[in-house]
């Protein structure tokens, strides 16, 4: 990596551990430097400005008003997110914010909008959009064009339960026991859905809310969608899997794309001979063509990607991606789904806010 002679220096809001999981995907590359951090828990500034240096802060007003901060990196309680970020965009400097950016729409649209009307730049914390077999299929969709896409869908699924009983154990105050995963944690999920087919014009959900559990997120639920564009989309979470679960499935008219593990190219056969060869079963002539073509990554770090990103816009002044509108329409589209399933009804988007 070049070696960069101007790091930009950041004021921390935030010293947990998300926090440091991206300052030390970029230790040691000289990208950044810690100037000023704050956080309500005053031992882990401490421990956050003895390990990256910079000043310990006493509050949020002297961590924004620190004359040498070029950018801020807000990354706390999702339901502390507004009222920080409110306070940090006064300060017109360019600022990334952890995924998401708040639970509800209406907080989002007007953090989107105070941040448009301010003209400061925002990069929101989708990392998983970052994941090399995304990216690679992004591009592989620039270069091959995919004809009309048919819809995209999402199998999220985990053993929600490890969550709730770890942290009734262990953190009994930890705001995980007073949010649904379906905007905090597989918002990186809607966003990734949003990369292939744009913005969804309705949803409608049912689910299934069966463990009493102090924990606000379903058991189950299965949303699908109409996009902008007319392909239809689904998605599917599920807390009671015992098998861990992230995939996708983009369903175009020349070729479908599976991610799991790794990438899979699955093509529609190029040419009429290929799909129809004229015999009387033409499926071993058509299956023979189609695939697929395998791609496997090695590791990765999503945080050095999006982190590098962030402040290589904030040095060349380039526009943040994603950006506030998109942590604005996942916030919608996550509160369209949990509206839905538990009224059983249809939600058009845009929300009336």
């Amino acid at each position: 990596m070049e070696d960069v002679k101007n790091p930009v220096r950041l004021g921390l809001y935030g010293c947990g551990n998300r926090t440091r999981a991206l300052l030390n995907s970029l230790r040691g590359e000289n990208e950044y430097q810690v100037v000023a951090a704050y956080d309500i828990c005053g031992q882990a500034v401490a421990s956050a400005v003895e390990q990256y240096g910079g000043k310990s802060c006493t509050s949020s007003k002297e961590l924004i008003a620190h004359d040498e901060a070029e950018a801020f990196l807000i990354s706390l309680d999702p339901f502390a997110h507004p009222a920080a970020f409110d306070e940090a965009v006064e300060a017109r400097r360019p600022i990334f914010i952890e995924k998401p950016i708040a639970m509800s729409a209406q907080e989002a649209w007007k953090m989107w909008k105070k941040a448009e009307r301010l003209d400061v730049p925002v990069q929101v914390g989708f990392i998983r959009r970052f994941t090399p077999e995304q990216m690679a299929a992004r591009a592989y969709l620039i270069n091959n064009p995919p004809g009309r896409i048919f819809g995209v869908s999402c199998n999220w699924f985990h053993p929600g339960e490890t969550e709730m009983i770890n942290c009734l154990n262990n953190w009994p105050e930890n705001f995980r026991l007073k949010v649904s995963q379906i905007p905090f944690h597989c918002c990186h999920a809607l966003d990734v859905l949003r990369t292939y087919c744009g913005e969804v014009k309705t949803v409608h959900a049912v689910g299934v809310k069966w463990v009493d559990r102090p924990y606000p997120s379903p058991d189950k639920v299965v949303a699908d969608f109409v996009f902008e564009n007319s392909s239809v989309g689904a998605f599917h979470y599920s807390s009671m899997s015992y098998k861990h679960e992230i995939s996708y499935v983009l369903h175009a008219e020349n070729y479908t794309l599976t991610f799991d593990d790794g990438l899979e190219i699955w093509h529609r056969p190029q040419y009429q001979s290929l799909r129809n060869d004229g015999s009387p079963d033409c499926r071993d002539t058509y299956h023979k063509h189609i695939g697929p073509d395998r791609f496997h990554f090695g590791a990765s770090s999503v945080d050095a990607t999006i982190m590098l990103k962030f402040l290589r816009s904030v040095r060349d002044g380039l526009p943040m991606d994603p950006g506030m509108e998109d942590g604005y329409r996942v916030a919608e589209l996550a509160e369209a789904i949990e509206t839905s399933w538990r009224t059983g009804e249809r939600i058009d988007l845009p929300l009336t806010l």
